[in-house]
């Protein structure tokens, strides 16, 4: 699953529950490597395995394909667009 926005307070919700029910979670956000905005999803169950956390910008044309690639469902903002 992808979750767009994942450093978000409702992302975040959508984020952990994805991952209590065993998905594999592609998540963007603003900088993957500033522990301060991402160190609370990296501490949820199952993020070690199944998150990952990729750098995206809304103005950057294609910076969302490496995310939504071989994703099963994609969450924009918590607005659900499943294949």
């Amino acid at each position: 699953m992808c979750v767009t926005g994942a450093s978000g307070y409702i992302a975040l919700w959508l984020v952990k529950l994805l991952l209590q029910h065993g998905y594999t979670v592609k998540a963007s956000v603003d900088n993957p490597n500033g522990l301060k905005k991402t160190e609370h999803l990296l501490g949820l169950n199952g993020a070690k395995d199944r998150l990952q956390l990729f750098k995206a910008n809304i103005l950057e044309e294609g910076s969302f394909d490496p995310i939504d690639e071989g994703c099963a469902g994609v969450f924009l903002h918590c607005l659900a667009l499943l294949s």
